[in-house]
């Protein structure tokens, strides 16, 4: 089973690995929200904290996304249940929306008392919009609320 979900999920993965190193080698970042308004996402700080999680850091996991440990959870039932079990993970819709739910309640706490002063919640003032419109310099940060 797993070796048909590699096959299946390949094509995806390759496109989704040269978008990364693509972009991250042109603007030094990954996120397209970040990349296109400059506003960190509900997602951003993902990638470093589960790099620090494997570095045994988890504090530091906590500071870029404390997030990480509800997607994390959801990604092993989901593993647990499919390649173990071998049986579909019950209510993983509604795991999946709670998850979702709370990433963006925590995402409106960090953009109302984080943003923009602690990575990875800063505004990334290169980014698209203010390079298309000719706004570059012009703004010094976005205030949400």
């Amino acid at each position: 089973m797993i070796k048909k979900d590699i096959k299946e999920a390949a094509p995806a993965l390759i496109c989704i690995g040269i978008y990364m190193a693509a972009v991250q080698l042109v603007f030094h970042r990954i996120c397209p929200f970040l990349l296109l308004t400059g506003i960190p996402c509900p997602g951003c700080g993902v990638t470093r904290a589960f790099a620090s999680l494997i570095k045994g850091d988890p504090e530091t996991a906590i500071t870029y996304n404390a997030m990480i440990f509800g997607w994390l959870l959801l990604g092993i039932y989901f593993l647990v249940c499919r390649y173990i079990l071998m049986r579909k993970p019950v209510f993983m819709n509604v795991l999946l929306a709670l998850v979702c739910v709370v990433a963006i309640v925590y995402y409106i706490y960090r953009m109302v008392y984080v943003y923009p002063s602690e990575p990875p919640m800063v505004y990334y003032e290169n980014n698209i919009i203010n390079n298309v419109f000719g706004l570059h310099g012009k703004v010094d940060a976005v205030v949400i609320l």
